[in-house]
């Protein structure tokens, strides 16, 4: 697989040729230099002038010098663009997959396998370099001794057709033993990752954290640990064997058989050749493990990106301001939606709907009902983040595609994410935001640089109130707010329900809300109450008549 990386978009790139031809070339210019000294010597051990050769030195250590530089620098820069869009892609798939499937897979795994395995393969980059340069400095210097001794050349040569052997052999046992490593490596970041967000319950328990460290943590480190040892003992008698062995091998046949009517100077020169092939034969036992671990780290991000690939494929979404409503919604319509939790064999286990639900411009709707009955899911149904399994959407009576409509919509969830900076808006007032922080209780904790919100740390209920000024801030048609307030203290309850919504209100946003707080319940224009899924009232509140119930 990463032959992706040396062939990229599955034709070959010209800054790829370029790399590939001056490590070539560096090759060269390596074996060239090691000629050059050996005929110097030569020459000295014969009592001959050898000064002629300085020039050809000084010329093939120029061109080694530039080409293996600019040969590592293009490559590496090459591989390092390909990797940049590859992480792009996968961050672009992420981004338009559906939240239900996100849902399914552990962040942990994703941000380890994007990160580590582009590290692995970004490292391999000079490794493949130099893996070519040295494979074309041994070839010629094979050439060369072939030139002074025929038999000894082919020996050379049949050696390390030996090495290649040995190499094809054992390549696909270092592969897997590297996916397996890879792996338990990863549990293993993943049980390091309990440690630090199960801190709080483990420090408090002392007889929890023995438990959890020698039923989880040790063995998922000793299981990593061996698989690691295992690893480097079969690298270890792959470098042994297959290069380090076979140039040892080669000195010695230089030192013991070549006949004894060898001339000195002969003898001299091929056992000095032997000796230039040690630095390219560590160089490239060293490249081609890394190599493989390469190609291991490649075969799992493609296995990401096939992960989370949509059957239709993939497209670079970009912010196209004419498919956009330039005028909110008059109406906005659900009709017989359904939505259902994928269980095992898909079969549902949870069932929202089927939903018939109105909303005019303007209007204040809360959601009540127990634990469970599908109001936050709902919620994500209607922002069109998780898709129906029927049903249809409607603006002002023309049907629509929900999830290329999210551009309506500014919601704090309930498990949110806040940004410290303001993406997709235009600058806010300096004054507006100063009054909102203020209004929140902020304006202590939290600092607006006019592009970003700095602070040392909140609480969660102050997150949530700078997660509701970024809402605020966004200005869109309709704002969907799941539990706001079940974390703030009275104060800010009372700001949220009696100031915040009315004004919202008052400049003519749309508010669906799900809340608990019965005491507010008289703000909303209606009341939707959920029960098992369903709606099982809908109207305006009636504290006679008003389910009960929920907590």
């Amino acid at each position: 697989m990463i032959k992706r990386y040396l062939y990229p978009e599955g034709r070959l790139d010209f800054r790829v040729v370029l790399a590939w031809s001056l490590a070539i070339l560096s090759g060269l210019s390596a074996a060239f230099l090691a000629i050059v000294v050996n005929e110097a010597a030569g020459e000295i051990v014969e009592g001959r002038a050898h000064l002629k050769h300085l020039p050809f030195f000084i010329v093939g250590l120029a061109v080694f010098i530039v080409s293996r530089r600019f040969g590592l620098r293009q490559g590496i820069e090459r591989v390092e663009e390909i990797l940049e869009k590859q992480r792009n892609q996968i961050g672009n798939l992420i981004r338009q997959t559906q939240l239900l499937s996100l849902e399914k897979m552990d962040p942990e795994e994703i941000y380890y396998k994007t990160t580590l395995n582009t590290q692995i393969i970004s490292v391999a980059a000079q490794s493949i370099i130099r893996a070519l340069q040295s494979l074309v400095t041994i070839l010629l210097i094979f050439t060369y001794v072939f030139h002074l001794s025929k038999g000894i050349g082919v020996l050379f040569f049949m050696l390390f057709a030996l090495g290649v052997f040995f190499h094809k052999s054992n390549r696909t046992g270092l592969e897997k033993k590297n996916l397996e490593s890879m792996s338990l490596d990863e549990a293993l970041f993943e049980r390091f990752g309990e440690v630090i967000d199960g801190f709080k319950e483990l420090k408090l328990k002392s007889r929890k954290k023995t438990d959890f460290i020698r039923a989880t943590l040790m063995p998922a480190d000793e299981a990593a640990r061996s698989s690691r040892i295992a690893l480097g003992e079969i690298r270890a008698k792959y470098d042994t064997l297959s290069f380090i062995f076979l140039f040892y091998i080669s000195l010695g046949a230089v030192a013991f058989l070549l006949p004894s009517h060898t001339v000195l100077a002969i003898k001299f020169k091929i056992i000095t050749a032997s000796a230039f092939l040690w630095e390219p034969i560590s160089a490239l036992s060293l490249a081609i493990p890394e190599i493989l671990k390469a190609n291991a780290a490649a075969d799992e991000l493609k296995a990401l990106e096939r992960w989370f690939m949509p059957v239709e494929g993939v497209m670079e979404s970009l912010h196209d301001p004419e498919t956009e409503f330039i005028d909110p919604p008059r109406e906005f319509r659900l009709s017989r939606i359904r939505f259902d939790y994928p269980g095992k064999n898909g079969e549902g286990v949870f069932r929202v709907g089927p939903v018939d639900f109105s909303i005019y411009m303007g209007e204040m709707v809360f959601i009540a009902g127990g634990n469970g009955s599908g109001k936050s899911t709902f919620l994500k149904v209607l922002a069109g983040l998780y898709p129906p399994l029927s049903g249809s959407f409607s603006i002002d009576g023309s049907e629509i595609d929900i999830s290329e409509h999210g551009y309506l919509f500014s919601a704090v969830f309930s498990d949110f994410h806040l940004f410290d900076e303001l993406y997709g808006i235009d600058p806010p007032d300096e004054k507006r935001v100063a009054a909102l922080l203020n209004q929140m209780g902020l304006d202590h904790v939290v600092q607006w640089t006019g592009e970003r919100f700095l602070h040392n740390g909140l609480s969660s209920g102050q997150m949530k109130r700078l997660a509701l000024i970024t809402a605020i801030l966004e200005d869109k048609p309709i704002y969907l707010f799941d539990e706001w307030a079940a974390e703030q203290d009275p104060v800010f309850k009372k700001i949220f329900y009696e100031t915040l919504l009315p004004e919202l209100k008052s400049k003519g946003k749309t508010i669906i809300a799900v809340t608990h707080d019965e005491r507010y319940f008289h703000i909303a224009d209606r009341l939707i109450t959920f029960s098992y899924g369903q709606i099982s009232h809908e109207g305006p509140y009636d504290p006679e008549t008003c389910e009960k119930g929920w907590s």
